[in-house]
């Protein structure tokens, strides 16, 4: 069974608002596919330490959620994850991978990506004293991971992770904390963070791995900066607001940024610890098909008083009794009439719902597959530019060896045959993403650090295109 598309939300807290302060939290949510062709859902949330010590933090926590899902989407598109439960090796080594392997990827790519932010503002002012330290940008982090037959976490900091399943024999929900930094014996505001000296250890501490089996009761992962169970006076209401916020997200496959939750989380912070808060939410399919047929129940429970008034004479009774018995008969037939067409209705519900997330899986893969060449187009392009940055004087003469690409480029209309063009090297793909007339232009050319030299070629011969087009015409 498989995943919606997980949401997220981020919201500034109350205390922030009032102050004219930003807000320190961050959120995201994303997709890839398999070496073997199977969905992965990823979803993260941080949150910025702030406070004059780490005056950056906002900008720290929204960039360990990016190299958090660029860490495990770079990996996870290279592996074969099968379609079934794990076996013990897959296990092993996929559990390995999410203990210590990736966090630190993302503990690297992140102290990598706020160096440069660092650097980048120092090119801007003249006047920056303060040196370097990841302290700056100081942030908790934490990742959970899903696929159809397993999902796993890691992370470090104060961030909570809730499973709310449903009891399909009562129709109750249950839903518990199964990950916290209650563990850490942190004091306090205090928390562990992506600045502290030695931060592996602690997401070790905070990594797992769980199959998925076919008997499991239907659940949701809720995922949560501390502003939420800071907000709550006892961990029950926590799980309550956690199960209210579950409900409250749309039931369609959308996935992503969502505003629906801006009224919920609003309140929270108003009426609780007025910090910055953030979730992220991802349900199983199944719970959506069985949450979709109880609120479509349309019966009400009919009780009966079998008192008699007194003022009724006896021989009035019996025909009461009789039309009474009458009646019981008849609620017994309606009932049974009911539970047939609650019956149909629900299994023409799961069908047509279970036909729906079929297509939606289909287009989603195809959707993802797509994302992922284009993303590992994008690293080829970044490792063509280095090289030819490297050495400027080999820049014109490759550029001049691809004219017919530039033109063949030109030409083609159709995404998917642009894509076959632009995939099958690195310089290629270079020149595929700096096309200018193309929607993606600003959005995949921004990954890519150019040097002046590059830059100024790869323009000059996207000119030279136009101006020919324009003489042709």
């Amino acid at each position: 069974m498989s995943w919606l598309s997980p949401v997220h939300r981020s919201h500034i807290g109350a205390s922030h608002q009032r102050r004219g302060e930003v807000c320190q939290d961050a959120s995201l949510t994303g997709q890839c596919i398999s070496h073997d062709g199977q969905p992965i859902k990823i979803m993260a949330v941080a949150d910025g330490h702030g406070g004059s010590r780490y005056w950056l933090s906002h900008i720290g926590s929204r960039i360990a959620c990016e190299v958090a899902l660029e860490q495990a989407r770079l990996h996870l598109i290279h592996t074969s994850i099968g379609t079934a439960i794990p076996s013990k090796e897959t296990t092993a080594r996929l559990s390995k991978w999410l203990v210590y392997t990736l966090p630190e990827k993302i503990l690297n790519s992140w102290r990598n990506a706020v160096r440069e932010d660092w650097n980048q503002r120092i090119n801007l002012s003249e006047n920056q004293q303060e040196s370097f330290s990841t302290s700056t940008y100081g942030s908790t982090l934490a990742v959970v991971i899903a696929t159809s037959h397993w999902w796993g976490c890691t992370g470090i900091g104060d961030w909570d992770l809730v499973r709310i399943e449903l009891n399909t024999t009562n129709e109750a929900f249950k839903a518990e904390i199964i990950n916290s930094e209650d563990d850490e014996n942190i004091q306090g505001e205090a928390t562990l963070s992506l600045c502290n000296e030695n931060p592996l250890k602690h997401f070790a501490k905070r990594s797992f791995f769980k199959s998925i089996y076919q008997h499991e009761a239907p659940f949701t992962l809720f995922l949560s900066t501390d502003g939420i169970r800071k907000s709550c006076s006892t961990d029950s209401d926590f799980l309550s607001l956690a199960y209210y916020l579950m409900t409250e997200i749309p039931r369609e496959k959308v996935g992503g940024n969502c505003s629906v939750l801006d009224k919920g989380l609003q309140r929270i912070t108003d009426e609780g610890s007025g910090d910055d808060v953030s979730v992220a939410i991802i349900v199983r399919s199944n719970l959506v098909i069985q949450l979709q047929t109880l609120e479509s129940n349309p019966s009400k429970k009919i009780n009966i008083d079998p008192q008699q008034h007194e003022d009724i004479d006896t021989e009035t009774r019996p025909r009461i009794k009789d039309a009474l018995k009458v009646w019981n008969y008849r609620l017994v037939a309606i009932g049974l009439a009911m539970l047939i067409i609650m019956t149909w209705a629900g299994w023409s519900l799961w069908s047509a719902h279970s036909q729906r997330l079929k297509a939606e899986n289909e287009r989603d893969k195809q959707r993802l597959k797509a994302e992922n060449e284009r993303e590992e187009m994008v690293v080829k392009a970044k490792s063509t530019a280095k090289q030819l940055c490297e050495n400027p004087k080999t820049i014109k003469g490759a550029l001049s060896s691809r004219k017919s690409m530039f033109k063949q480029l030109k030409q083609v209309e159709d995404p998917t045959e642009r894509m076959q063009l632009a995939k099958q090297d690195g310089l290629n793909a270079l020149i595929s993403i700096y096309q200018p007339d193309q929607s993606d232009h600003d959005q995949y050319s921004k990954k890519i650090d150019l040097c002046e030299d590059l830059k100024e070629e790869l323009e000059f011969n996207w000119q030279q295109q136009q101006i020919q087009n324009t003489t042709y015409r």
